[in-house]
Formats: C-alpha cells, sequence, structure tokens
C-alpha cells in the first residue's frame, strides 16, 4: 500500500512539474514543444497554452515512461491554443536523421506549429498515442522511405535550431541567423557541420560572419 502511495505521489509530483506556474493560468497543463535525450537526463521545452509562456524543464532519464504517459495526447496540441491536431500533423526526420520534427497547422488558430524529438521517444510518443486513438503507425520503414523520396528536392521547412518558418532557398534562418544551406551549392547543411557535404565548402557561423 504504501508502495502505490508513493508512486501515486512521484506521478502527481511529475504532472504538477509540467504545470503553469502563473496565478492566472490555474495550473494549466504545460504543452510540449521539444523532448530529447542528453546524457542521463531529458530535456525538455514546454509552453503553457494561456499565457504562452515558455518553460525549459529537464528529468532524470528514470522517470522517461512516466513522463511519456503525460505527454502522449498533449504532444498533439498547438501550443499557442491548446486545440488537439492529432489529426493533422505531418512527420519526417531532420537532416542528420537522429530527430524527429512534427508539423502541424492548427485547425484553429491556423498556425504552423513544430515540435522535435529524439527517435526513441517520437516513435514512443505516436504509438501510445495511436493505440489511445485506436489508429495504425506507419512501420518505421515507411516512414523512412517516404523520407527519403522527399530528400532530392532539398525541401526544409522550419528552422531546425528555433522552429522558425524559413523562406525557400534562404541560406540563413531569418531569426536566429543559422546557416541552412551551402552559400556555393545550396545543398541543406546537416546541424554542427564545419563543411558543406556536398561539394565540401567551409560554412560560416552567422548571417554576421
Amino acid at each position: 500500500m504504501r508502495q502505490e502511495e508513493q508512486v501515486q505521489e512521484e506521478f502527481h509530483e511529475l504532472l504538477n512539474r509540467i504545470r503553469c506556474k502563473r496565478k492566472r493560468c490555474s495550473g494549466q497543463t504545460l504543452v510540449p514543444i521539444k523532448i530529447y535525450e542528453k546524457s542521463k537526463f531529458i530535456i525538455s521545452v514546454f509552453r503553457c497554452p494561456i499565457c504562452l509562456k515558455k518553460y525549459n524543464i529537464s528529468f532524470p532519464l528514470d522517470v522517461l515512461e512516466e513522463l511519456l504517459e503525460l505527454v502522449k495526447f498533449s504532444y498533439f496540441y498547438c501550443d499557442v491554443c491548446g486545440t488537439d491536431n492529432f489529426e493533422k500533423y505531418t512527420h519526417g526526420y531532420e537532416a542528420n536523421l537522429s530527430r524527429h520534427r512534427i508539423l502541424m497547422k492548427c485547425k484553429k488558430c491556423k498556425k504552423l506549429r513544430a515540435k522535435i524529438a529524439t527517435n526513441r521517444i517520437w516513435n514512443e510518443i505516436a504509438s501510445r498515442a495511436h493505440k489511445a486513438y485506436n489508429k495504425s503507425f506507419p512501420e518505421i520503414e515507411e516512414v523512412v522511405e517516404a523520407f527519403e523520396e522527399r530528400l532530392p528536392s532539398r525541401a526544409i521547412e522550419m528552422c531546425p535550431e528555433c522552429s522558425f518558418p524559413l523562406k525557400p532557398d534562404h541560406v540563413f534562418c531569418d531569426n536566429c541567423g543559422l546557416q541552412i544551406r551551402c552559400v556555393q551549392c545550396n545543398a541543406i547543411i546537416p546541424q554542427n557541420s564545419l563543411f558543406c557535404v556536398e561539394c565540401g565548402t567551409k560554412l560560416v557561423k552567422s548571417v554576421d560572419e
């Protein structure tokens, strides 16, 4: 009995960490934007859909299962208005294939929103959500094949650093200055690269340089 009470107490403590702390929001549950693993921690960014305040929250890796259960629905909510967009999302790998980018145009506020998660976390969230909604989730091979078919177009929609919408063929992100494309061959640049993987041109660090 004591063990069950302890589990419930830890679960509610975790739940309270993802609630807005502002009084006027009355403990509103936060909507996740980014969730990824780093060393022995889970690094995450949440937003309150009422006051729009962002929260950077880290969790120990051993609470991953509980956290996934808490966010399996809210991960598909619009972080601006809180609307459920489970039926509206699309997803694919980032350029380095280690993280997933989930895009959704909110059916209520009409804003394009982006979510980011490592592949492991995304697969867990998606499979749990699809099971709960009684929907079929595509096999990972199908997702990879569909994404690779789009690679020749060199299409990129959101900045991998700040999630700002990108304009076609822009070399730098207009918001944070991250270099998106090579200045010589216009190929998309994987994150943390020093040289273009297509032509070998050395990359600049920002628009100021």
